[in-house]
């Protein structure tokens, strides 16, 4: 088991869904965002989550869609919520009905977490923030239910996250060198730091 929580981050080839699954992270997330690095088709997004098991499915916005075609994307591929870019709408966002959603805040922007997260359909689902953040700059959030995105993460990061706060990890696979070969070598490090 984990000692925080993790979200594996835009996940596009079977060969991280995997990877990420069998170590136990809690949320699986796929860009959904056409024309963007790492988008993910419908299909291939429901062959790769039906291939694993155990964390919850997200899909990805950049905050630019509507809440109904996003909302359709999810029932129609079975996802069980949604990752929103950090300029989503709050009119957006009231109106979403997700299992599960959760929101990028900048780092200039995460003044507002708490006000948001109180106030943003608390009697239907918790909003759970994620602030895209630096190495140097993430002690600043080291709060409850707060996932970080920590653009140069290190293994230093990392255990100061375990030993000094409940914030959880945003982590990224990659590209892979061809089918089924990668490298996970850094991130074995970091999970195995992560085990209880």
């Amino acid at each position: 088991m984990l000692k925080t929580q993790i979200l594996a981050a835009e996940v596009s080839n079977l060969t991280d869904a995997r990877y990420f699954a069998a170590w136990g992270v809690d949320y699986v997330s796929f860009n959904c965002n056409e024309g963007e690095e790492n988008f993910i088709g419908e299909s291939k997004l429901v062959e790769i989550k039906d291939w694993i098991e155990g964390p919850q499915f997200l899909a990805y916005f950049n905050g630019l869609n509507e809440a109904h075609s996003m909302e359709e994307l999810v029932d129609r591929t079975g996802l069980q919520g949604l990752v929103l870019g950090p300029f989503t709408p709050d009119k957006t966002i009231k109106s979403l009905d997700a299992e599960k959603l959760l929101k990028e805040y900048l780092e200039s922007d995460a003044r507002k977490l708490f006000e948001e997260k109180n106030q943003i359909h608390e009697d239907r689902y918790s909003l759970v923030p994620i602030v895209k953040t630096s190495r140097q700059r993430a002690s600043d959030f080291f709060l409850e239910n707060v996932l970080l995105d920590i653009e140069d993460l290190d293994l230093d990061t990392v255990k100061k996250i375990i030993n000094l706060s409940q914030c959880g990890l945003v982590l990224r696979g990659g590209v892979e060198e061809k089918v089924g070969l990668k490298s996970f070598d850094f991130l074995d490090e970091v999970f195995d730091l992560l085990m209880d």
